[in-house]
């Protein structure tokens, strides 16, 4: 039987470790925004539900892969 040896891994350099963060906090945030600009538009600017729905329905322009 072969013995494996395992090498230590490199801890990842903090500048890995700050745009991870920031990614996922930018993720979070619009994701958030996304289910709540509806209520701001209506409660907040007095947006009736036509100006919702046609906002709601109206095409978003697609991000190119």
């Amino acid at each position: 039987m072969r013995a494996t040896t395992t090498t230590p891994r490199k801890a990842l350099p903090p500048t890995v470790w700050a745009l991870g963060f920031t990614s996922l906090f930018m993720d979070v945030s619009s994701e958030l925004i996304h289910g709540l600009l509806p209520l701001f538009l209506v409660v907040n600017l007095g947006a009736s539900a036509a100006v919702l729905g046609w906002w709601r329905g109206s095409p978003r322009p697609r991000r190119r892969s």
